[in-house]
Order: C-alpha cells, then structure tokens, then sequence
C-alpha cells in the first residue's frame, strides 16, 4: 500500500471583521517547506529516522491542524471558508491517487493512495496501455494480458528511492517533459504503510475500494490474515466475514452464502433518538433515550455490489439500481447469489470472477437490463430454501438485539432511582425526537 501526504498547495488570504487572516501552506512551485511541513520535520525526524516518531502525539497534533485549516476553508459557514481554495486541495489530492492507481496498475484506491503489485506495474506509457487494453481504465492489466509489467527487481522498496523512482515513471507514463514543473502528481514524497510492522503482504482478498483482507503465508500454507478493512463493520463482524472470504476467494469457488454477522455499536445522539422513536411506535409506554447504550447491529456482507462497477451513464446507474435493490430485498443477498446456480453451458458455476465479468461485459455494452439476461427473479428451489435460511437466521438475531435493547431501556421495567439521571421520552411529549 503507498500513499501520499494531505496535498496543501495554497495561499489564503481572507478578512474578517477581527482583522486579517492569513493561511500560508507550500505552494506547488515553492521548493521551501512551510511551517507544517518544518513541524512535521521535527517530529518525525529527518529520514531515516523519519518512521519511530510518526504516530506519535505531537505528529498527531499537527495532522490534526492541518486537517483543521482545510476544514475550515472548505467549511460554507466559516469566515475564512474559500470554496476555490478548498477545491483547490481536494482536486490536487485525487489527481495525485489518480496518477497513482494508472501508473502503478493498481488494485484499489482510496483517498490519497492506492494498494498495488510491484511485478505487475506497465512498462509501457498511459496511451499505450489505452492501445492496448481500452478500457484499462475500469479494468486493471492482469498476467497473460496485453500490456507488459517492469520487472520487479527495479522497483524499489525503499519510500525515498520509491518516491525518486515514482517521480520520473509518472512522468514517462503520462508522457510528460522530463525537465517539466512540479505537477500534482510529485508535490509530496510516498511511503508504504505497514501491515502490522511490515509494507507488503503475500495476497490481497479485495470485492470493492472499501473491502479487504491482507494476508500472509503461512508455513502450513494456509492464509493468515495481516489486517482487514470493510467499511461498516467491527472486529468481531470481520472475524466471522473473514472466514467465508478465506474459504471462498483463493479457489474463486462459492460452496455458501455469506454469513449473518453482528457487531456492538454505541449509539449516538441521532442514533439513540431515531432507536426511542421506533419504540415508541411500537407501543412501548416510555423508554430511556439509549445515547451511549450499545446495540448489536445485525450485518449481511455483499460481494458483489453494482457499487464496484461504472455505468456508462447517469440512466444505465439508476435503471441497474433499481433492478439490483428488488433483487437483495427479495433475497437479502448480493449478486454473489448468481455464482451458486448450476453450471449451465458456457455459464461456469460457483466463479465469483465469471458473474463479475458477465455483469461488467453487459454493462460495457451499454445493457440498462440485467432481470431478464441474468434471470434475477428466476430462483432454484435450493436457492429459495437456503435464502430463506439464512433470512431467518437475520431475523432471529435482529428480534434479539430488539429485545435486548429494549430490556436496559423499557421505562416501565426500570427501578425508578436509576431514571433520575436519564432522559425519559414518552410517546406524548417526544416531539423533539423526530
């Protein structure tokens, strides 16, 4: 994984009726740091001794400030807020992770850096890849394909020969004069975060930019995993998630349905209101606002989302959307659901690759329906009876976190010395719940 530093490219000058405000970060074509910068510098030491003080308070501190200063320009309400300055940082960053994810054939990207292989980074420009593979863009070079890689022994590992490296491979990819100006894509030095204590890992499990498991070898040769990320989800709904993903993705064979998971939640303030409100609905006489209560969520992992893919246009989107959302209220699963169907003729059976790559090829030809070609509404009686299943599994574990929740919170059931210190809500004066 390598990333690059919060791009602050900016000078701000702004009034206000207290004075004058003035922000003054690294400009893109100012070879000096600024005062960030020469905090920063001496907190995380000069390299190398850059990485042992780097997550520490004080760099903490100033990651914080720095944040705040673009909050604050981005900010509509703020008196210094300036929209073209905060554009201005937001854009430079994602020209930065753009150049990133075509220039090293990345895998997935995220907001300021992107994961990728060392043995599978083009050796040829951006045109050239187009040439060969045209729709590179939405769809990564792969071994055996078209666009040939470097070879991996002259990428280097180190983060200050990789930004050295990176720097002049950006340019020759997009095909940029040697001797141009600082762009967007060089203002800041990369490094390769670590999974724990180490930068590469020996594979990646990945269905979308913002689910993952990194993963080492083990010497039984089984799969260890290194860390996990999935948006939405605690450590022990990742544990179970886990699972299924180790057993499922290395052969690219789907013997399951992903399980049920759950997770604890502490609730806050609209949380906790919007869960009083429920039950007052329901009928509960008065129930304590749960602000700070925890609460078991119930979670269902999809693999395959139309979020992982790109339509052609605003109307493909809405029409798939529309289609894929009565296909998981129906059976409360992704499309995942599509690679448990028999083998069928050219169609393989139990390939998550093959239902992606048959969803994507139809949505490359500009197809706005997939119900009839896919057969979404069209369900074996194996699939109908492990759907059911498995939604009644979901149902069990929702009407348990229901009843749970509402045993620390039912007010006819408390012991009144304990409310005075609670906010009692009632179904006649809980307006202000809404």
């Amino acid at each position: 994984m390598v990333a690059c530093g919060a791009v602050l490219g900016i000078t701000v000058v702004q009034s206000c009726p207290e004075g004058l405000i003035v922000f003054v970060v690294r400009p893109p074509c100012h070879p000096g740091p600024s005062c960030i910068t020469r905090h920063t510098r001496r907190v995380w030491g000069e390299p190398p001794a850059r990485k042992p003080c780097k997550g520490s308070g004080l760099d903490r501190a100033w990651k914080s400030q720095a944040n705040t200063i673009y909050g604050v320009l981005a900010g509509r309400h703020q008196v210094t807020g300036n929209a073209v300055a905060g554009n201005v940082i937001t854009a430079a960053g994602r020209a930065g992770a753009f150049a990133l994810i075509n220039a090293l054939n990345g895998i997935q990207v995220i907001t300021d850096g992107c994961t990728y292989r060392r043995d599978q980074i083009p050796a040829c420009t951006f045109a050239r890849c187009l040439e060969l593979q045209p729709d590179y863009g939405l769809r990564r070079a792969e071994n055996g394909g078209p666009i040939p890689f470097l070879d991996p022994a002259d990428v280097p590992v180190d983060d200050g020969a990789f930004t050295t490296w990176y720097r002049s491979h950006v340019r020759r990819f997009f095909g940029l004069d040697a001797e141009a100006p600082a762009s967007p894509f060089d203002l800041h030095g990369l490094e390769h975060k670590t999974t724990p204590g180490r930068a590469s890992f020996d594979a990646l499990a990945c269905d979308g930019g913002n689910c993952s498991v990194k993963c080492s070898r083990a010497p039984d040769g089984s799969w260890e995993v290194l860390d996990a990320s999935m948006r939405g989800h605690g450590r022990s709904s990742k544990e179970t998630i886990q699972g299924w993903i180790l057993a499922t993705y290395p052969q690219d064979r789907v013997d399951s349905l992903p399980p049920i998971s759950t997770d604890r939640n502490l609730l806050k303030i609209t949380e906790a209101k919007a869960k009083a409100r429920r039950y007052l609905n329901r009928g509960v006489p008065a129930v304590v606002l749960p602000l700070g209560h925890h609460e078991t969520k119930v979670l269902g992992h999809k693999a395959i989302r139309l979020s992982g893919f790109v339509c052609r246009d605003p109307k493909q989107w809405k029409s798939l959307d529309r289609q894929l959302r009565r296909s998981e209220d129906k059976t409360g699963c992704g499309l995942e659901i599509l690679a448990l169907r028999r083998e069928y003729g050219d169609r393989p059976g139990g390939s998550l690759v093959a239902t992606a790559t048959t969803i994507y090829e139809r949505i490359l030809a500009g197809q706005r329906d997939l119900s009839k070609p896919l057969h979404l509404t069209r369900l074996s009686k194996d699939l109908e009876k492990a759907i059911a299943v498995r939604r009644a599994d979901s149902e069990r574990l929702k009407d348990e976190a229901w009843a749970d929740l509402l045993d620390r919170i039912d007010g006819s059931r408390l012991d009144p010395g304990s409310l005075n210190a609670a906010i009692l809500c009632q179904s006649r004066e809980a307006s202000w719940l809404a």
